[in-house]
């Protein structure tokens, strides 16, 4: 089984079961939520295969809500995934780039100043685009302290 067939059969699920259909977002959330706490209560008992089965529990929650925010506010597990690669890709730009693995100092520092950019880019655009042509990746600038 891999994560597509997850997706597949949890968009099944939604097409299929009217208990599933019924759900809205704020119900998928507070689900999620739950499955997180009995996570945190499996890790606290040190149950490696309890942990295993709330993880599980966890990404079946996630994927779920995502699909149920894609049939309420029209967003796409497609575009999530790939705002959230592209955010990955601005933050940790050294993941992708030949060299050396950071220290993690360095690699707080650079997260910090990351967002920071982030930040100053919304405040100023209204949105935090972390888009860049694949010819031009993000790299530590030298007043990064590392470029």
């Amino acid at each position: 089984m891999t994560l597509l067939d997850l997706i597949d059969g949890l968009r099944l699920d939604r097409t299929r079961s009217a208990w599933s259909r019924s759900q809205t977002l704020p119900q998928s959330l507070a689900k999620l939520k739950g499955e997180i706490d009995e996570c945190r209560d499996a890790l606290d008992e040190g149950d490696p295969r309890a942990l295993e089965e709330e993880l599980g529990d966890i990404l079946w929650s996630l994927l779920f809500a995502l699909i149920v925010a894609g049939d309420e506010h029209g967003l796409s597990l497609e575009r999530i995934s790939a705002t959230a690669l592209s955010k990955l890709k601005y933050r940790k730009p050294w993941l992708y780039e030949a060299g050396r693995d950071l220290s993690l100092e360095e690699e707080a520092a650079l997260w910090s100043k990351a967002k920071e950019r982030e930040k100053t880019r919304t405040r100023t655009n209204g949105t935090a685009d972390r888009t860049r042509p694949s010819s031009q990746p993000f790299s530590p600038r030298e007043e990064d302290g590392l470029g």
